[in-house]
């Protein structure tokens, strides 16, 4: 069962035998009237760092936990409210003793405590107590007809996105946010329709009926269907001979417990309803954003959108695709769940293979926004049931912490006090509080010092090819070679931004996927080449060249072709010897800037200059870690050598979490590199030069 539905029948329980405090039902807003913001906040708030949490804390664990944003699932179903702060005003309430009449009262009380209040709408599961009469009226089904539980413990259920219904439905309680003063509504699990092919292979599994075959879904198939086609086309393609009457549900039900390319393999209008899914859910997604957008400045007041998009679309269990990243150009930031997508069945992977940089950094680049980043359910559930480690989770999380703000995101705050597991959080509130501390290292604006980027090219060549990016990103990090990552859509979901200016600010550039790209991209990136620049390509037939392993000239520059897919192979296997291969390809292009001796995958440094100022700040993260105590194997004497900063160098010193007092460094230098001993990195140490 999902933990985050646990927590909800634990506090109906509660609610029901009087513990907690009678909360009124929230009514719709009729007129919408110009409100004045309670509390005056910076409209790019979000792209600096932040403190989150998960659920709304009481001002005790706001301090005692250093949270600036309080309650990124705020939102979630509670009883007897229908209200997009429900399950953060009930466990507010409760650990506080504090009654709230209306939403407004309580996000103006969490302001006047100084908190960033979040509020959400949950896009894909439905409540009774949410919807009340109409849930069943918005709800998938089955091919049986019956609901489909999203959570069988909770009684939630999977809501149609394709049903125009629950969008209006969406859009009010969104509304009901915006009128509340809400800061930024997060749109959790986003991917909803799209999610459908995956969970109906799924279901034969985990033995609950599969969604995708409502009367809006399957209706809104066939308008689909008859749009695309004519009947001479439907016939010869699909063998449809009469659209109006033909019996697509159970010609969709026939391959449902397919894996995707079996599916599509063995029926072709499968790729269709796919695609009609995956867009009727944009759509729908886009309509729901762009309704709010437009509310929010009727009624005077810029709202922030956020999302949970799962992984960011990189998971596909039975190679099913449930896109993410394809909502970028609509939400503001992402805040998301994660895990290491190699595994599917590892919530705590080990140390040091689980990163998730890479995830941080694509996040990043795709909405140019500091990614807010969590563990998922599952990892929510092991870290507070499991007996083993021994000394709980506080090192593993902290790993994990540090390594989201070393690389300019945030880490959030997942702790419940029932669980009674507070010490499974005590290594990321040191953290946080040391980044309050030296909140302007993280917000100064910076940039990575480095020639090289990686090309993400987000269309449908990336289904196969996430785990390619996945995998050189890691490779290229524990090589010690820093890299930016550039974005650009496909030019239907995300529009087409990418231009010679910026592929020429890098000596090299590697590109995961060219599969499908557009035309535009092809272009541009061989005329990068043909400038002076070098490209390292997978599959090059793809852009029209011959299958040939290695170094092509062309121009001014150079491709450089890899046949075998080392990236995905990294990622799948973390065997050495591909990342070493990577780095070798790598190296013959980009000049080494830094080094980090004896770093054997376990330590990265993640160097920044800042824009305005004479300073260099590197993030050394140590990734050695013994899970079965939840020990960190602590180094001694690292030694750093990094190019030189572009200004001249008066000191050198090391912060850190891990101590108190900061320490001086000695350095050398020469004409081109500065070099220097960091005596003591326990799990995260900040060096800053200037």
């Amino acid at each position: 069962m999902n933990l985050r539905n646990r927590l909800l029948i634990i506090f109906i329980a509660l609610l029901l035998v009087g513990f907690l405090p009678n909360i009124a039902i929230i009514t719709q807003t009729e007129t919408p009237k110009i409100i004045p913001s309670a509390k005056t906040l910076d409209p790019f708030w979000y792209k600096d760092v932040q403190i989150y949490n998960m659920v709304a804390f009481h001002p005790e664990d706001i301090d005692k936990y250093h949270i600036t944003v309080n309650g990124l699932w705020n939102g979630f179903i509670g009883e007897n409210l229908t209200s997009p702060f429900a399950f953060g005003r009930l466990l507010e309430s409760f650990f506080s003793g504090c009654e709230y009449e209306s939403d407004e009262e309580f996000v103006s009380v969490q302001h006047d405590q100084g908190m960033i209040v979040p509020a959400t709408i949950l896009t894909t599961q439905g409540h009774e107590s949410f919807q009340r009469e109409q849930m069943e009226d918005f709800a998938c089904r089955s091919i049986d007809g019956e609901l489909c539980y999203w959570d069988l413990e909770a009684e939630s259920y999977w809501m149609d996105a394709i049903n125009q219904d629950f969008i209006d439905w969406c859009i009010e309680h969104g509304k009901k946010a915006i009128d509340a003063n809400a800061d930024i509504i997060v749109l959790d699990e986003i991917q909803g329709s799209s999610l459908v092919p995956m969970f109906q292979f799924a279901s034969q599994y985990i033995g609950v009926p599969a969604p995708g075959f409502s009367d809006s879904t399957i209706e809104g198939f066939r308008t689909y269907l008859k749009d695309k086609y004519t009947p001479i086309e439907l016939n010869n393609m699909f063998n449809i001979d009469d659209i109006d009457n033909y019996d697509l549900k159970n010609r969709i039900a026939e391959t449902m417990d397919f894996s995707y390319f079996q599916r599509i393999n063995t029926d072709s209008l499968i790729i269709e309803y796919i695609q009609f899914l995956d867009e009727g859910n944009f759509n729908a997604k886009k309509r729901l954003i762009e309704e709010l957008r437009s509310y929010a400045s009727v009624v005077g007041k810029d709202i922030i959108i956020g999302a949970n998009s799962y992984t960011l679309g990189t998971n596909r269990p039975g190679d099913f695709w449930p896109k993410g990243l394809h909502f970028a150009d609509l939400v503001d930031v992402f805040t998301f769940e994660n895990t290491y997508t190699a595994f599917s069945d590892r919530p705590t992977p080990r140390f040091p293979r689980n990163k998730w940089l890479a995830w941080e950094k694509l996040a990043n680049a795709s909405t140019d926004a500091t990614p807010v980043i969590l563990i998922d359910t599952n990892a929510l559930e092991t870290i507070n049931t499991k007996i083993l480690p021994i000394l709980g989770y506080s090192n593993y999380l902290s790993i994990l912490c540090a390594e989201a703000f070393a690389n300019q995101g945030c880490f959030v705050n997942y702790n419940f006090r029932f669980f009674g597991r507070a010490w499974n959080w005590n290594g990321c509130k040191r953290i946080h509080e040391f980044i309050l501390n030296n909140k302007e290292l993280y917000d100064s604006p910076t940039y990575i010092p480095t020639d090289l980027a990686i090309l993400y090219l987000y269309g449908e060549g990336m289904h196969q090819k996430s785990d390619t990016y996945l995998g050189c990103a890691q490779a290229l990090s524990e090589s010690q070679i820093p890299f930016d990552v550039i974005f650009d859509g496909d030019g239907f979901y995300i529009d087409e931004t990418l231009e010679r200016s910026i592929l020429s600010e890098y000596n090299t550039i590697l590109i995961p996927s060219v599969v499908d790209i557009t035309n535009t991209q092809e272009d541009l990136i061989k005329e990068y080449v043909e400038s002076g620049g070098n490209a390292i390509v997978f599959d090059p037939e793809e852009i029209g060249f011959e299958s040939i392993e290695g170094n092509y000239p062309y121009g001014n520059g150079s491709f450089h072709f890899i046949l075998e897919d080392k990236g995905s192979l990294y990622f799948k296997t973390y065997n050495d010897k591909y990342r070493a291969e990577l780095e070798e390809v790598v190296s013959e292009y980009y000049e080494s800037t830094l080094t980090v001796e004896d770093s054997s995958r376990r330590i990265i440094a993640f160097p920044q200059l800042q824009k305005n100022e004479d300073k260099m700040i590197i993030h050394l993260v140590n990734y050695h870690h013994l899970g079965f105590m939840d020990i960190i194997w602590p180094k001694f004497s690292v030694n750093v050598r990094i190019k030189k900063p572009p200004f001249d160098i008066n000191s050198a010193y090391v912060i850190s979490p891990d101590f108190s007092e900061k320490q001086d460094l000695t350095f050398s230098e020469n004409e081109d590199f500065i070099e220097f001993e960091v005596p003591y990195l326990r799990i995260y140490d900040v060096i800053i030069i200037e």
